[in-house]
């Protein structure tokens, strides 16, 4: 038991999380916290290449393999995701940006224009259009919000409680950003 989580929170998100969906969600967590601290290790130029990241966080998989931490489909998927990532340039960081400006105009602020009078002047094809792209949004963000509030404490709970078990291969640069955030939200992770 986690002294970080309350007691009931613990006993809540196991009653409510199968077997194969808690592994899941611990592999997955395994999986992004890798592979977001490759890219911090790559974006701030402490680790040259990707020939040093693999060796580096292959050491860490093997041992977490061993220790019953980790799977071999953690180190598959790293070492497949690895093989196929490149560095952000920047040409990559506008059209990103474009991409997420783009969605917060359609799913965040279209919504909040469109009143009855505006849709009354939309055409018929815009309206359903609209109708779906409404519907599509409204579902995403319960979905998104649901998982998030079922899941958060279990995927924080793993990846600190990974990332506090084999500290040495962390920096502390990382490991703040993992853990001061849910600490300023009051959060008892």
């Amino acid at each position: 038991m986690d002294p970080t989580i309350a007691p009931e929170q613990e006993t809540a998100n196991a009653a409510t999380t199968s077997i194969t969906c808690a592994n899941l969600l611990k592999n997955a967590s395994m999986i992004a916290l890798l592979e977001d601290y490759a890219k911090h290790l790559l974006k701030t130029g402490k680790v040259d290449n990707k020939h040093d990241i693999q060796n580096q966080i292959t050491e860490l998989i093997s041992l977490a393999m061993d220790q019953g931490d980790c799977t071999i489909a953690v180190l598959s998927h790293f070492k497949t995701w690895l093989a196929n990532y490149q560095q952000t340039t920047n040409h990559q960081e506008c059209i990103k940006f474009q991409s997420q400006f783009i969605e917060h105009v359609l799913v965040e602020e279209l919504p909040e224009l469109v009143d009855q009078e505006t849709l009354s002047q939309f055409t018929e094809d815009e309206a359903k259009q609209y109708a779906d792209l409404e519907a599509a949004c409204v579902r995403y963000k319960q979905v998104v919000a649901a998982w998030t509030d079922k899941y958060t404490s279990t995927i924080m709970h793993v990846s600190i409680e990974f990332v506090n078990k084999y500290r040495k291969f962390f920096d502390d640069e990382f490991v703040t950003k993992l853990t001061k955030g849910r600490e300023r939200e009051g959060s008892n992770i």
